[in-house]
C-alpha cells in the first residue's frame, strides 16, 4: 500500500479477527499503524476523558481522533518486535 488511510488488518494467529486501523504510509517511508491520534478534523472532537473499559477496547474513528485500545495493541504486538514512533505537536505547531 502506498497511500495512508483506514484499512482492516488481520490479527496474527486468528482466522476471522480483523481490526480497523489507520495506516501511515508517508512518514519515514511508511508502514506505521497508528494507535492514537488527536487533531482538529473540523467537527466535534472525540472526548478522551474515558473510563478503563473504553481504553481497554478502544474508541473513536481511525480516520479521525481515536485510541486503538489496549487489548488491540497487545494483540497486534505480542508476536514480534516492533518500533514505537511518538510524534507530538503543540498549539504553536512545534513538533517533536
Amino acid at each position: 500500500m502506498k497511500q495512508s488511510g483506514v484499512f482492516y488488518l488481520q490479527i496474527r494467529g486468528t482466522t476471522y479477527w480483523f481490526l480497523k486501523v489507520y495506516c501511515d504510509q508517508e512518514t519515514t517511508d511508511g508502514g506505521w499503524t497508528v494507535i492514537q491520534r488527536r487533531a482538529d478534523f473540523g467537527d466535534s472532537r472525540e472526548n478522551f476523558n474515558r473510563d478503563w473499559a473504553d481504553y481497554k477496547n478502544g474508541f473513536g474513528e481511525p480516520g479521525k481522533d481515536f485510541w486503538l485500545g489496549n487489548e488491540n495493541i497487545y494483540m497486534l504486538t505480542n508476536n514480534e518486535e516492533y518500533s514505537l514512533r511518538v510524534e507530538l505537536e503543540d498549539f504553536e505547531g512545534n513538533k517533536r
